[in-house]
């Protein structure tokens, strides 16, 4: 009985092949027109060692502690306190202003272009295990993606400048320094098309399973 379904099975998809065909084709040619359609985006990438520092003194008063509003006071510099500082408020406003993203991304104000900076251009990222943040910044625009990526390398940059006042080796160290990025990060036109054409495919076969159990039902 088991072969006999296995059989029947075969031979409906055999039936509906130009079906199955189209389904998953059709989709994925359409998530390809749509992508190429789609704007460009380039990403460039640091990489930074930020490893746990006792400093033995105070960061409040250096450059890239006046960016971010911290206080930290006579406490260790740790990986922790160095992603609070890429991630602050005042770090985005700085890069926002000094790249005029108001004007390039057509924003009526400075907080709008903030608000797209944090969710669609740059992402801070934190591998525990080994202690290294990425920092990846995304845009349509080549250079722009790697001076903003730079920005934050000058910046931690500050950092060392600062305290080696107190410490004499570098409190964060830069692995990747970010380039001109050559590829684009996105449309990802290769995966979008295979997710396109498989959710067609599903979709496909879900309709021929409806209207065979119709067929059979009737």
């Amino acid at each position: 009985m088991r072969d006999v379904d296995l059989l029947d099975i075969l031979k409906t998809l055999r039936r509906n092949f130009w079906l199955l065909f189209f389904s998953f084709f059709g989709p994925a040619m359409i998530a390809m027109g749509v992508s190429l359609l789609l704007p460009k985006a380039y990403t460039s990438y640091v990489r930074v060692l930020a490893p746990e520092v006792e400093a033995g003194g105070t960061i409040s008063s250096s450059p890239f502690s006046a960016i971010s509003g911290l206080k930290l006071g006579k406490t260790q510099i740790s990986t922790q306190a160095i992603m609070a500082l890429l991630k602050s408020d005042r770090m985005f406003y700085s890069i926002a202003r000094h790249f005029n993203l108001k004007e390039k991304l057509h924003k009526k104000q400075v907080g709008e272009a903030v608000k797209y900076l944090r969710k669609k251009m740059v992402s801070i990222d934190l591998d525990e295990d080994n202690g290294i943040i990425e920092i990846a910044v995304t845009t349509y625009w080549p250079e722009l993606s790697r001076d903003m990526a730079l920005y934050f390398v000058e910046n931690l940059n500050k950092i060392n400048e600062e305290m080696k006042l107190c410490v004499k080796k570098d409190v964060v160290k830069i692995l990747d320094y970010p380039g001109v990025p050559r590829r684009k990060s996105r449309p990802k036109i290769k995966l979008n098309m295979a997710m396109a054409g498989f959710i067609g495919l599903i979709l496909g076969v879900f309709y021929i399973y409806i209207k065979e159990k119709t067929a059979n039902a009737s």
